[in-house]
C-alpha cells in the first residue's frame, strides 16, 4: 500500500486508484481467483472492490449518456486508462477541483539538536531516524546494532546505528538519556521505522543476552519520541469551539497519550468571531499516516483532504482521504489551489514595498467558516491572473448547462493547465517572501457570503 501511495504523487485517492487499477489488470489476466488473492495481499475488499467496478461502469455509460445529450463528441479512441490515462498533475488537479478549499498548512519539523546530530556523524537526513531509548526490563542485556536490525528487518537494511547517551534536563534536573540515531538503506525504510513505532511513537526491540550467544530474548528496550528531519507537519485554522465541552480529563501521572496539546493558537477576525490553530493528524492505517518531504526545508507545504474529523479530545484534526499537493514545478500546489478554489482573493504588498510591475504575493481561499491563507514563492502577475480566470471560465462554461456553447475540451483545458504551471515566474526575494508569509499571517478572515452561481467565478485584483 504504500508503494501505490509513493508511486502516486502521496495521495490516498490516487493510490487507491492505482490498488483498483491493478486489481483489475489481475481480475482480467488471472481470473476471480488472483484478483481475491491480489486484494486480501493489500488488505483489502474483494466485495468492495467488485462494488467500485460496477460503479465505475455505470458512471462511465451515464457520462457517455450525458455528453451525446450536450452534442459532445465522445473521447477518440485510444484515451483509456490502459494507454496510460491522465497524467500525475492532471489528477491531482482533479482532486483540487472536488476537494479544494479543503487544506491544511504545514512543513518539515525536527529539533535542531537531532539535526545537529544528524549533520555531525555525516548521515542523510532522508534516511535518518532518531529515537529516545526508553528505560524497559533490560535483563543485564545491552542494546546493540544487531538486536536493532532484528527489530527492524521489515524497514530493510540497517546501515548504522549510533548508540550514545547524554546528560538532558529533566523536569529541573539532569538526567542520563540513551538515544539511538539510525540510518536505513533507503528513505523508505525510515519511513518503515516510523510506521513500526505506531501512533504512540513506541517501538520494542528484543535483546539477546549480554554475551551475545543467547539466542532467546531476555530483556526489552524501548525506541521511543521518534524524529525524522523530513516529516511533514501540519495545522488548519478552524473555528473554535467550546472549551467545557471538549475540555479533556486530568492526563494519568507521567502519561500524557490523548491528553489535549499545548499552546495551540487563537485569533480573532475583525467580527470577533474566535478560531484556533489545530494540528493535523492523517489516517493512521492509511499511506498517508507518515508524510514526507524529500529533504529538510522551511518551504511551505499545502496538504489537501477530502474531509476533517476531530480527534484527541477535540483538539485536533484527522484529514481523511489526504493528498499531499506537488512540490515541483515551484509553486504548483499554491497555483492548484488558486484555480480550482471557488472564493479567492489576492493579496499585495503594501505600495512603497510594492514591485513596479505589481502582483500579488499572498492569497487566501475560502470554505465558508474559516479561510486558509497561504504566501506565493513568486509574483503573481497581470497575464498570470489572466490566464488563471480563462481557465477557470472554461472549466465553468464545460460543467456548466451549455458545455457545448460555453465550454472546451478537455485537451484543450489540460494544456491551459499544464502552461500555467511550467510557466516561469520572478521568485520573491527574502524580504518580499518574509512580508507574504507576514501578510498571510495577519490577513483577516475572507467571508464567502452567498455562494456565486458560476463554479469558478473570476479572481479579482490583489488588495493592498
Amino acid at each position: 500500500r504504500l508503494v501505490h501511495f509513493t508511486a502516486r504523487g502521496c495521495s490516498d485517492p490516487l493510490a487507491a486508484l492505482a490498488l483498483f487499477d491493478e486489481w483489475q489488470r489481475v481480475l482480467s489476466t488471472g481470473g476471480p481467483p488472483a484478483a481475491a488473492q491480489y486484494a486480501q495481499a493489500q488488505r483489502a475488499s474483494y466485495k468492495r472492490l467488485s462494488e467500485i467496478e460496477y460503479l465505475s461502469r455505470e458512471l462511465s455509460s451515464r457520462l457517455k449518456r450525458e455528453r451525446l445529450e450536450s452534442g459532445l463528441s465522445l473521447p477518440p479512441p485510444g484515451t483509456s486508462a490502459a494507454d496510460g490515462g491522465p497524467n500525475l498533475l492532471t489528477l491531482q488537479a482533479l482532486l483540487c477541483a472536488a476537494f479544494l478549499p479543503n487544506l491544511a498548512l504545514g512543513r518539515t519539523t525536527c529539533p535542531p539538536a537531532v539535526l545537529a546530530d544528524i549533520a555531525r556523524h555525516r548521515l542523510d537526513p532522508s534516511r535518518t531516524v532518531a529515537f529516545i531509548v526508553g528505560s524497559g526490563s533490560q535483563g543485564g542485556a545491552h542494546l546493540t546494532q544487531a538486536n536493532l536490525a532484528a527489530a527492524l528487518k521489515p524497514c530493510g537494511k540497517l546501515e548504522q546505528s549510533i548508540i550514545s547517551k547524554s546528560r538532558v534536563h529533566v523536569n529541573g534536573a539532569l538526567s542520563l538519556q540513551t538515544s539511538a540515531v539510525l540510518s536505513f538503506a533507503s528513505q523508505e525504510g525510515a519511513l518503515l521505522a516510523l510506521r513500526m513505532a505506531g501512533m504512540r511513537g513506541s517501538l520494542p526491540v528484543p535483546l539477546t543476552g549480554a554475551d551475545g550467544t543467547t539466542r532467546q530474548p531476555v530483556g526489552t528496550a524501548w525506541l521511543q519520541a521518534p524524529q525524522y528531519a523530513c516529516r511533514l507537519r501540519f495545522q488548519r485554522l478552524t473555528c473554535l469551539e467550546d472549551a467545557a465541552a471538549v475540555a479533556p480529563p486530568e492526563p494519568a501521572a507521567g502519561g500524557v497519550e490523548g491528553a489535549a496539546p499545548a499552546g495551540l493558537a487563537a485569533a480573532h477576525d475583525d467580527a470577533g468571531e474566535s478560531a484556533e490553530v489545530l494540528p493535523v493528524d492523517q489516517v493512521w492505517h492509511s499511506g498517508s499516516a507518515v508524510l514526507s518531504a524529500a529533504e529538510p526545508s522551511p518551504e511551505e507545504r499545502l496538504l489537501l483532504a477530502t474531509a476533517w474529523s476531530r480527534a484527541g479530545y477535540r483538539k485536533k484534526l484527522l484529514a481523511h482521504g489526504a493528498t499531499l499537493l506537488p512540490a515541483k514545478p515551484a509553486g504548483a500546489a499554491q497555483l492548484l489551489a488558486l484555480t480550482f478554489s471557488r472564493h479567492v482573493r489576492l493579496l499585495a504588498p503594501p505600495a512603497d514595498a510594492a514591485p513596479a510591475a505589481g502582483g500579488a504575493i499572498a492569497a487566501q481561499v475560502a470554505d465558508g467558516e474559516r479561510a486558509v491563507a497561504f504566501a506565493l514563492p513568486w509574483l503573481l502577475r497581470r497575464a498570470d491572473l489572466d490566464a488563471i480566470n480563462e481557465l477557470r471560465a472554461a472549466l465553468s462554461g464545460s460543467v456548466g448547462e451549455r458545455p457545448a456553447a460555453d465550454g472546451e475540451p478537455a485537451a484543450a483545458i489540460q494544456l491551459r493547465l499544464m502552461k500555467l504551471l511550467v510557466e516561469k515566474r520572478p521568485q520573491l526575494s527574502e524580504g518580499l517572501a518574509a512580508m507574504a508569509a507576514a501578510i498571510a499571517a495577519d490577513a483577516p478572515n475572507l467571508n464567502c457570503g452567498e455562494w456565486p452561481s458560476t463554479l469558478l467565478p473570476p479572481i479579482g485584483e490583489p488588495a493592498g
